[in-house]
């Protein structure tokens, strides 16, 4: 949860654990810069997914949701 008032932040802080450096954050709207900014967001959830491609190909993705709050 965070407040509208809140100040940006970086998504992968909120993976928890140590995200793989290098992935892409993509939502509904296409692709994210990876910091989100409650203001200026209307309250409601928001779903973003952090995917890494590996050396090998492997791909890995991670789901963030954010709660914006008045």
């Amino acid at each position: 949860l965070v407040c509208e008032s809140s100040p940006a932040f970086l998504m992968t802080d909120s993976l928890g654990g140590t995200p793989d450096l290098g992935g892409v954050w993509t939502s509904a709207w296409g692709s994210e810069p990876g910091t989100f900014t409650p203001l200026g967001h209307a309250p409601g959830l928001y779903l973003f997914t952090y995917t890494v491609t590996g050396p090998t190909g492997c791909t890995r993705s991670a789901q963030l949701d954010v709660v914006v709050i008045p």
